[in-house]
């Protein structure tokens, strides 16, 4: 009899706390992938999670964060909307459910949500008007359409995000983050968006508007991390470009991950900075890579290169103490020796040019 009762106990607990413990075993699997910024693996594992137990919070937010950082609007809309019907949900959900709205031109929907987050967060009721405001504006825009033709450059896309093109008398330059056919050349897939790492590429001109397809700047440019975006001086033959390292926090500095609209997890150890370096294209051959003198990556990140055709003026942007905004937009000039001046902010350049129109 009391073999009976035991082997009966036994069995309630492996009905009962065995599948318990998977399931708290593959939550906490799914919170590693998040805090590691492996979004595509954390959102599969987070689906298992739902799939596998009750819908709670925790577990909707994630999917619908993870959405978000991977640019899926769509998907981050529905799943903010799920996360908004729990009692106990930060009202900065109704702020993410309203951005995804308005990114898919749900204007009203969106309008009223950002109207809603104002009031449940009167501190920030000044910038729900701003972007209840926006989506007025929107919505007055879709009321009157300017004509435009849009094509899509089917030779040049991908499945991957394809973005900064530069163009030029040979071709296009493009940064991208797709996986290569070509298995002798394929990057490593990254786990942040289950694509490649962002490469630089260059597409020949066939003609005027057409190219032939894009291939792979040499490992001279393209290291086996992120680089990219640049911008070409045709005059000097010279590639600017980002270049992302993985450095290990410091304490006491404050700069982040370049990505600012993501904050990441606060326990990390690592985080990813920004640098311009210098390439000089020799035929075929990519050649001195440089960096940029200002390239700081130890405490903050300088990237997204943009050089005046002349060369006299680079500008970029950068998170570095001293801005006006989380990332801020900076020149540097050129001086008669060659070397780059002291980088300056944008803004206050701007303000100059105003002070002496007035």
């Amino acid at each position: 009899m009391k073999r009976t009762f035991t082997l009966a106990l036994l069995l309630l607990w492996i009905a009962t706390a065995g599948p318990l413990a998977v399931l708290a075993q593959d939550m906490k699997q799914a919170d590693k992938y998040f805090s590691n910024f492996e979004f595509s693996l954390a959102l599969e594992a987070y689906k298992k999670v739902l799939e596998t137990g009750e819908p709670n919070l925790t577990v909707v937010q994630r999917i619908a964060d993870s959405y978000r950082i991977l640019n899926n609007s769509k998907e981050a809309e529905f799943w903010y909307a799920q996360a908004i019907s729990f009692p106990n949900a930060d009202p900065s959900n109704i702020y993410l459910y309203a951005e995804a709205s308005k990114r898919n031109a749900n204007y009203e929907k969106a309008k009223q949500l950002f109207l809603e987050y104002g009031r449940k967060v009167p501190a920030q009721s000044a910038l729900a008007l701003r972007m209840a405001a926006s989506c007025d504006t929107a919505l007055v825009w879709m009321k009157n359409p300017k004509p435009f033709s849009l094509k899509q450059l089917k030779e040049i896309n991908s499945a991957g995000a394809d973005f900064s093109p530069v163009r030029t008398k040979e071709g296009l330059f493009l940064a991208s983050d797709r996986l290569m056919s070509d298995k002798r050349q394929q990057t490593e897939r990254n786990n942040w968006t289950g694509n490649g790492f962002i490469q630089m590429y260059f597409a020949k001109a066939k003609t005027d508007t057409s190219w032939a397809s894009p291939a792979p700047l040499p490992s001279s440019v393209n290291t086996a991390y992120h680089n990219g975006p640049a911008d070409y001086l045709e005059k000097e033959e010279t590639l600017f470009f980002t270049r992302t390292h993985v450095v290990k926090r410091r304490v006491g500095v404050t700069s982040g991950d370049p990505t600012s609209w993501f904050k990441g997890s606060a326990n990390s150890t690592h985080t990813n900075r920004h640098g311009i370096y210098t390439a000089k294209r020799k035929g075929e051959k990519w050649e001195n890579i440089q960096p940029f003198k200002y390239n700081n990556t130890e405490e903050f990140s300088i990237g997204h290169p943009a050089i005046r055709p002349d060369g006299r003026v680079l500008y970029f942007v950068s998170d570095m103490s001293g801005g006006l905004g989380e990332t801020d937009v900076y020149y540097s000039e050129r001086q008669a020796d060659g070397s780059w001046g002291n980088p300056s902010m944008q803004a206050q350049r701007l303000i100059q040019v105003a002070a002496k129109a007035l």
